[in-house]
């Protein structure tokens, strides 16, 4: 049976708010193993495994002045995740838009049935 290959998944850094950077957060929590791989895109071919590996490359040049400029290198991925957020946003309101339509849709469907029984009782009382 084929085997499914997948990519790692990409380790990102974290934006700080207070300092206006972006800095390394581990993925990995401390003392707990865990073997799940990550790739870094400061260098093609870099991944890391563990803890310990993590510490190890966040401490390298080539991605230290990748953290530093991480902003510079990645304005593109950056401008579509903010746009992402601001679509999923519009949506969410587009969709509850939708469900108070909905509910009066079907609020003005109830009194229309009700104003159609009154017009036929009416009809019938007034041949009389």
């Amino acid at each position: 049976m084929d085997q499914l290959i997948t990519e790692p998944p990409l380790y990102t850094p974290q934006f700080n708010e207070n300092t206006g950077k972006y800095e390394d957060e581990s993925p990995y929590e401390k003392y707990k193993p865990t073997h799940k791989t990550y790739k870094c895109s400061c260098k093609s071919g870099t991944l890391f495994s563990d803890r310990f590996r993590f510490m190890q490359h966040i401490k390298s040049k080539t991605h230290q002045e990748y953290i530093n400029n991480y902003e510079n290198y990645n304005k593109e991925l950056i401008a579509l995740k903010k746009e992402n957020i601001n679509f999923r946003a519009g949506y969410l309101l587009l969709e509850q838009q939708n469900t108070k339509l909905t509910v009066e849709v079907v609020n003005l469907e109830k009194k229309n049935e009700e104003l159609m029984m009154i017009k036929k009782v009416f009809k019938l009382l007034t041949q009389h």
